[in-house]
């Protein structure tokens, strides 16, 4: 039975910035409180949950974006493969850091990575340059920082 839907943007990212872990803590304590209620908490509910029967199962989505790289020194495809390449290297920091602060939190000696978490489902996607939120000729700093973002989605299955 589905039991929680939750969603969570973390936007802000600087031109090249792809760490996740110095993002969130970078972001306002309200953002970071949110994604630990919204995401941390229902999944430490699910993976700590190793003795319940039937047991909880989570699916976990990352998606990462990067802003439109406006380079006239470099070719369009050049420009997209820098774009592509900014936001997988945003979607791995963001599940390395996801599951690092999973780690630290849990009470619990969880498994070195997710492949272990048998009742988690992890999916990452990039994007590059290619779902802009702002995609004017004239973007301001901030319409920018909008555009670098990652995207959590967490569906918990409860019985």
């Amino acid at each position: 039975m589905l039991k929680e839907l939750t969603s969570i943007v973390i936007d802000g990212y600087l031109p090249n910035q792809t760490d996740f872990r110095q993002r969130l803590n970078e972001c306002p304590s309200e953002i970071q409180d949110e994604f630990k209620r919204l995401i941390i908490d229902p999944l430490l509910a699910v993976v700590e949950s190793f003795n319940q029967t039937p047991r909880p199962t989570a699916a976990l989505t990352i998606g990462a974006h990067s802003d439109r790289l406006d380079s006239p020194a470099l070719s369009r495809e050049e420009c997209r493969i820098q774009e592509v390449n900014e936001s997988i290297a945003r979607v791995k920091s963001a599940d390395l850091g996801i599951f690092q602060i999973l780690s630290e939190t849990s009470p619990l000696a969880l498994p070195a990575d997710w492949a272990d978490l048998d009742n988690v489902a992890i999916t990452t996607v990039y994007a590059g340059a290619a779902n802009l939120i702002h995609s004017s000729d004239a973007l301001s700093d901030f319409q920018r920082q909008q555009n670098r973002r990652v995207i959590i989605s967490l569906v918990c299955f409860l019985p």
